[in-house]
């Protein structure tokens, strides 16, 4: 399993490592530098099993893929 880490010591990052130790699973902390909009669609492609960011950071990022979605799906025919 891996995660998306915006960089070493940052909450995302503690948050995954907190999750690892506590259920005792694997996980790989993947460096992200931008931010929740990319990790959000490399999770959504299968690219990184999950996410672990603040909610102000995901709903933004989803604001972001439902605005493309209705205007690129319109766009390209779909």
């Amino acid at each position: 399993m891996s995660y998306a880490a915006t960089g070493r010591g940052t909450m995302t990052n503690l948050t995954g490592e907190l999750l690892k130790a506590r259920a005792s699973i694997d996980v790989l902390a993947v460096p992200y530098t931008g931010g929740a909009p990319q990790a959000l669609s490399d999770a959504i492609g299968g690219r990184l099993s999950m996410v672990i960011e603040g909610l102000a950071a995901l709903a933004g990022a989803a604001a972001g893929f439902s605005r493309c979605s209705s205007g690129c799906g319109s766009s390209a025919g779909i």
